[in-house]
């Protein structure tokens, strides 16, 4: 969520997929990030920290790459939400890439990019704790009946 580039208006955009989850896994609901950098960062969120690393060698790199080489230096316990060229020259509807995923309505790229903010990598080990694990096997099989006995 931000103020969007393009209306100026309260901006909400989703891109679905598991970086959400990650982002739990790692101990933490919402990430609120104000200012400016001075140089291109990313942020690197673990369990125990978040760290403020330089991204001047990921700066003018496209997602796809941006993405490959954070996976490499963070391996496969990891997740990355980046922007490309264009969030990086601030173009009013540039897009965060997560995978796959793409959250591109209202130009949240641009506002991250605006910050100086490359990407947000995120650290954890899957781990999920449920408060009543039996009743979730219950209603989840509950739910899979539903749905396979639907038309």
């Amino acid at each position: 969520m931000t103020k969007s580039p393009l209306t100026g208006c309260y901006a909400r955009s989703c891109a679905g997929g598991d970086f959400g989850v990650w982002l739990k896994f790692a101990g933490y609901d919402v990430l609120l990030i104000e200012g400016k950098a001075k140089k291109p960062v990313y942020l690197h969120v673990m369990p125990e920290r978040i760290e403020i690393k330089d991204a001047s060698e990921l700066w003018g790199k496209d997602t796809k790459v941006t993405q490959e080489e954070l996976y490499g230096r963070y391996g496969k316990n990891s997740r990355v939400a980046c922007i490309g060229p264009a969030g990086e020259k601030l173009v009013k509807y540039a897009a965060i890439v997560t995978g796959r995923r793409i959250v591109r309505r209202c130009g949240v790229g641009t506002v991250m990019g605006s910050k100086g903010l490359k990407a947000i990598v995120v650290k954890a080990e899957r781990s999920l704790n449920l408060n009543d694990p039996e009743r979730f096997v219950q209603l989840s099989r509950e739910q899979t009946r539903i749905i396979k006995s639907s038309p």
